[in-house]
């Protein structure tokens, strides 16, 4: 029959919503090329994580070509090696050949903290997807202590008081895909963060003292896995500044009227990564939030139920 992408995105789609592995690293195969559909990297390395998850080895093996050419994930030749270490478990000559090659170029100590990711990981988990952050990046704790890199901003005017918050933690509320985030002027210490990823709740004082902070609730995919930015209709903004802590507001924004998403990509499923950019306003507060998160494997007991 004729040539038609469209057509084959629309089944391999139908298949890797139910699970199908191979149809799932076809559809993240089509993002990747642009064939059916726009060209998407981060959507290409969504759908290549759930089939990589499944033990897909070629998934696994893209997800290491992605890593090692900064390709829709940030450039990581730890993490390149140790999905190629996965991948090349079958003992397949080229991705052994690719894992051999990358080993060459990291430290002694960088080579086994990526080969003990390798050798930890097991079918139907999340793929290595992060490494303890070093220096002054700032980090959130995921399942089991394990340390998760962050990047987030939020910059704007809360009742009028001008913030900044580049410290945050995230919760995912994994039934319905559901997100939070909390921005933080000050650090936010391994304990706060691992007790938001559970309750999605971050208190607006610390030892008497007021912070400065927002927290945002929202659907990414509006329900789905996929994230995008049209899916997002709402989101549950609560707010707080130290100067002024009665210009705090709790809304409920409304797309296009109170914010708009000007990106947002990604897979929000236990271990993946999001990365969005909202902007809006409400009254006297102001914000722009950016942030490239990846999400815990512990399930939130409580958050923002997506349909």
């Amino acid at each position: 029959m004729p040539n038609d992408d469209k057509e084959a995105v629309s089944w391999f789609r139908k298949a890797a919503d139910q699970g199908n592995p191979a149809a799932q690293y076809n559809l993240g195969l089509m993002y990747a090329k642009g064939a059916g559909l726009p060209l998407d990297n981060a959507q290409a390395i969504a759908w290549f994580r759930k089939s990589a998850a499944q033990g897909f080895q070629i998934a696994q093996f893209k997800l290491g070509v992605a890593y090692e050419n900064g390709e829709g994930v940030p450039k990581d030749p730890v993490l390149a090696l140790a999905n190629y270490a996965i991948a090349a478990r079958g003992g397949y000559k080229e991705y052994v050949e690719y894992r051999d090659d990358i080993s060459k170029q990291l430290s002694q100590a960088q080579r086994a903290t990526a080969l003990a990711m390798a050798d930890n990981w097991k079918v139907g988990e999340p793929m290595p997807s992060h490494v303890a952050a070093t220096g002054p990046s700032p980090t959130t704790t995921a399942a089991a202590g394990a340390p998760v890199k962050t990047r987030c901003s939020a910059t704007g005017s809360l009742g009028g008081e001008k913030f900044s918050a580049n410290n945050c933690a995230v919760s995912l509320h994994g039934d319905s895909h559901g997100v939070a985030i909390w921005f933080n002027e000050e650090p936010i210490t391994a304990e706060e963060a691992a007790a938001f990823q559970l309750s999605s709740y971050a208190d607006s004082a610390k030892g008497g003292k007021q912070r400065t902070m927002a927290t945002i609730m929202f659907c990414p995919g509006g329900g789905a896995a996929i994230a995008s930015p049209g899916a997002i209709k709402s989101i549950d903004l609560n707010t707080n500044h130290a100067k002024s802590p009665l210009a705090g507001v709790q809304s409920l924004l409304e797309a296009q009227s109170d914010f708009k998403v000007e990106k947002m990509t990604g897979d929000t499923t236990p271990g993946g990564v999001l990365s969005g950019r909202i902007v809006g306003s409400r009254g006297k507060t102001s914000f722009t939030f950016e942030f490239d998160v990846t999400l815990p494997i512990k399930d939130a007991a409580a958050g923002l139920a997506c349909k």
